[in-house]
């Protein structure tokens, strides 16, 4: 059984709708410090959206797809067209969690669970169920093949 990931189309579709008002906002900020160059505080503001626009596109730029398999997970990373494979002799162990957003007032929402796979060289490969519409059966297909 080979598995293939699914990408959720509303992950997708976050990431690009928060990078472009937060390179939107950046762009607006930068050109209110050009116009006033004595408003300090937009210097600031611009600078500090400018980072979270590059941390945020470098998240995004790891989106990977996965192909799940008797031999191992090969990870083919979208946007930098480069493919890994991970063999089943490679992996150390998996830690799952379950990801949950908190406020002042409780939880924001039901969450959404993660899976860690350690790697013996150090390196970890994250599958999360908020990345994959078909996360369940990734996992399932992992414990298939991989003996600890």
């Amino acid at each position: 059984m080979i598995v293939t990931s699914k990408f959720r189309a509303f992950y997708i579709a976050k990431y690009v709708l928060i990078y472009s008002l937060m390179l939107a906002f950046s762009i607006g900020a930068f050109f209110s410090t050009l116009k006033n160059k004595e408003n300090s505080p937009f210097l600031v503001v611009t600078l500090v959206f400018s980072a979270v626009v590059i941390v945020t596109s470098l998240e995004f730029l790891n989106l990977s797809k996965l192909t799940i398999n008797s031999d191992g997970i090969k990870n083919y990373s979208i946007f930098f067209k480069k493919t890994t494979f991970i063999s089943y002799s490679e992996i150390e162990n998996l830690n799952s969690e379950r990801m949950r957003i908190k406020s002042k007032g409780g939880y924001i929402n039901d969450g959404y669970t993660r899976a860690t796979i350690n790697l013996k060289t150090g390196s970890t490969l994250i599958i999360s169920q908020d990345c994959y519409e078909n996360y369940e059966e990734l996992i399932t297909a992992f414990f298939q093949y991989y003996k600890s």
